[in-house]
């Protein structure tokens, strides 16, 4: 017998944290990567969708009377929070499957 039970174990989890620490390598990369994609949208549709600069009076009636140049930043904006939105879930999903593994 090459190994005795104890060091059949420490192996068995030695090598399982290799395999995890690869796995959170591999994730970690792709959600680097996603975020690096994300701000290049963010910016492009920033780039895009955005108008000239607003000229004209300032109101208190709220957006819903905002000239059409504002529209490229409000979508924006949503498409920004989404983003985060969809980042933070995903992030904290992983999380949660980390902890349960250890």
């Amino acid at each position: 017998m090459k190994y005795t039970k104890d060091e059949a174990l420490e192996e068995i989890i030695k090598r399982g944290r290799k395999i995890r620490d690869k796995r959170n390598k591999r994730i970690t990369g792709a959600l680097s990567t996603a975020t690096v994609i994300a701000t290049f949208i963010l910016f492009l549709s920033i780039s895009i969708f955005t108008g000239n600069v607003v000229t004209g009076t300032h109101s208190a009636y709220g957006s819903f009377l905002l000239p059409t140049e504002v529209l490229g930043y409000v979508l924006v904006a949503v498409i920004a929070f989404v983003m985060g939105v969809i980042i933070t879930v995903i992030v904290r999903k992983n999380n949660k499957e980390n902890d349960k593994e250890k």
